[in-house]
């Protein structure tokens, strides 16, 4: 396996999970901002 494919290989690796947690903290501020948005409104 030659190096410069491992290099992008990893980056691929590192960018996926790092979206990957960007999702999930996008998620939860989501959904904490639907549950506060409704409480105001009732």
């Amino acid at each position: 396996m030659p190096t410069w494919l491992t290099t992008i290989f990893s980056v691929v690796i590192v960018l996926a999970i790092f979206l990957y947690f960007v999702v999930i903290v996008l998620a939860i501020f989501l959904y904490f901002g639907l549950s506060i948005y409704q409480k105001i409104k009732q």
